[in-house]
Order: structure tokens, then C-alpha cells, then sequence
């Protein structure tokens, strides 16, 4: 998977709806920011899954964003990471929605009477219940295999819409 270069978000659904949402803060407190996640359009605020679930994922503005942000921008912003950070951080979630900012879901940190056995088997469930989770998900077997995909990957990341900082390996059987 992409590691993506924005801002970690943590939202928490019970019953199937959106009820908190917070960054990381200083690393032990996060801020809560659910007014401002529920601005973001790829933030579900309804999903299937009717349990108690806590997902993890990254707050992102596209680079076409950017520039389209930039475009009738006051002050240009410098860049899709900062322009993110400093969108959830706003106390006024309209200033929030402007920045057209997305959410792409990576990881379920606690999810009410379900498992699941391989880490394809969590990603599937985030996209049913309508988490954006990247364009980019791919299963390897080999140590060869890994390094031809870091190669190919660090040579079109500077074309992808959205930052990224290289890929994150994951074991499959959870």
C-alpha cells in the first residue's frame, strides 16, 4: 500500500454512524476534529458495518486540489501536506470544506464481534463500507518482488495526484 504523506485520522462509527474524529496530537492526546472530518467528502458518515468500529486512515488534499485551490487562493498554499494539517486545525470547519480535502482508510483498530484473517479480508471491508482506501493495493510474495515494486513505485511517485512518502508492507495473514 501507498504511505501516504497527509495527517492520521482516527474516526470512530458506533451503530453504523460517524461520532468522533481525531488526530494525533502531541502523540498521547489527539485533538478532536469531527466537525472538520465531517466536511471532508470521502468521510463516510454512514456506513454498513452497525458495531462499534475504530478505523485509522490519513487526511489528504490531491495535488490537482492544490492547484485548483491555489488558483483564487489570497496566500497560495506551499503544499498538499501542510495545506491538510492546517485544514483539520481550523477551528471553522467552511474553511475546512474549502480545502476539498479527502480521507483514504488504511487500518481497522478495533471493530465490535469481527475479525478478520488476512489483511486483503480488512481491506475489502473498509471498501464496503465506503472508505476510500488509494488506488494502489497490491499482494507480493518475494523479497525480489518487493524491491521491483519500491523501484517502480519511486519512479512515479512524483506523477501520482496525491503525496506519498514510499509503500507500506504488510503481512497478509493477520
Amino acid at each position: 500500500e501507498y504511505k501516504f504523506d497527509g495527517l492520521q485520522l482516527v474516526l470512530e462509527y458506533d451503530n453504523g454512524y460517524l461520532t468522533n474524529a481525531t488526530t494525533r496530537g502531541d502523540g498521547l492526546v489527539g485533538e478532536n476534529v469531527l466537525a472538520q472530518a465531517k466536511t471532508i467528502r470521502s468521510v463516510p458518515l454512514s456506513i454498513n458495518f452497525k458495531g462499534h468500529l475504530i478505523v485509522q486512515g490519513e487526511g489528504m488534499m490531491t495535488q490537482s486540489n492544490l492547484k485548483e485551490y491555489n488558483k483564487t487562493a489570497e496566500e497560495a498554499l506551499k503544499n498538499a501536506r501542510n495545506a491538510v494539517a492546517g485544514a483539520i486545525r481550523n477551528l471553522d470547519p467552511k474553511e475546512t470544506a474549502k480545502r476539498k480535502l479527502d480521507f483514504f482508510c488504511y487500518n481497522v483498530l478495533e471493530i465490535e464481534n469481527k475479525t478478520f484473517k488476512t489483511q486483503e479480508e480488512t481491506h475489502k471491508f473498509l471498501e464496503e463500507n465506503g472508505f476510500k482506501t488509494g488506488d494502489y493495493f497490491k499482494l507480493i510474495s518475494t523479497i525480489e518482488e518487493a524491491k521491483a515494486e519500491i523501484d517502480r513505485i519511486d519512479k512515479i511517485k512524483e506523477e501520482l495526484d496525491v503525496m506519498i512518502d514510499g509503500l507500506v508492507f504488510k503481512i497478509n495473514d493477520c
